[in-house]
C-alpha cells in the first residue's frame, strides 16, 4: 500500500452521497450540499453537519438556530451541483436560483426542497471546532422519507447521487453523478 497524506484522507470516503443543507433567516435562503454528515445519536436524534464557517449558509444556520438536510434523487444532480458552484451571498433564495423549490415548515422554520426523497428538519443544539471546520450539531424535529424507505432504502424509487470528488483519478472533472 502506498501512503496517503494527510489532505487527502477525506478522499477516501468517497463516493459518498450529498445531503443540501438549507436554512432561512429574515427572508434569505441559503443552501449547499454538503457529504460531511453522520448520525451522533439515536436518543435523542440528533446529526453532524460538517461545515467551514466562510460558507455563507453556515451563517445563516448559526442566525436561524435551526436548519434543514434533504437526499435528492439523481435527476437533481445539477441543481446539487449548481449550490455547490455559487456563492450565495447576495442571493435571497439560493434553493430557487438552483431550480429546486421549497416550503417552510416547523418552528422556528426551516426551508424543506420539495424535490427531497427525504428530509430532516433540525434545530441547532451545539457548534464545536475541529480544525479548519465546525461541526454543527441539530437535533432533528421531524424526519420523513418516500414510501422506497421502509427503515432502510430500498432503492426502486430513489436514485441517490454519488459524489466522487472535485476531481477523478485522472483529474478529468468528477462531481455528482446518477447511479446507475
Amino acid at each position: 500500500m502506498r501512503k496517503v497524506e494527510g489532505s487527502k484522507v477525506y478522499r477516501l470516503l468517497y463516493p459518498s452521497v450529498p445531503v443540501v443543507v438549507a436554512a432561512s433567516h429574515r427572508g434569505k435562503v441559503s443552501a449547499m450540499p454538503a457529504i460531511s454528515v453522520i448520525s451522533l445519536s439515536n436518543d435523542p436524534a440528533l446529526i453532524g453537519v460538517s461545515s467551514s464557517p466562510s460558507h455563507d449558509t453556515y451563517g445563516t444556520i448559526i442566525k436561524a438556530r435551526c436548519f434543514s438536510v434533504s437526499w435528492l434523487d439523481g435527476r437533481y444532480a445539477s441543481a446539487v451541483v449548481g449550490l455547490g458552484s455559487v456563492s450565495g451571498a447576495g442571493i435571497p433564495d439560493k434553493l430557487r436560483t438552483a431550480g429546486l423549490h421549497h416550503s417552510l415548515r416547523g418552528t422556528p422554520a426551516v426551508p424543506v426542497v420539495k424535490e427531497a426523497s427525504a428530509y430532516l428538519a433540525c434545530t441547532l443544539s451545539k457548534v464545536e471546532r475541529f480544525g479548519d471546520h465546525d461541526l454543527l450539531v441539530g437535533e432533528v424535529r421531524e424526519a420523513r422519507a418516500i414510501g422506497d424507505f421502509r427503515d432502510y432504502w430500498a432503492f426502486k424509487l430513489y436514485r441517490p447521487i454519488l459524489y466522487l470528488g472535485s476531481r477523478g483519478p485522472n483529474g478529468e472533472r468528477a462531481g455528482p453523478v446518477r447511479r446507475p
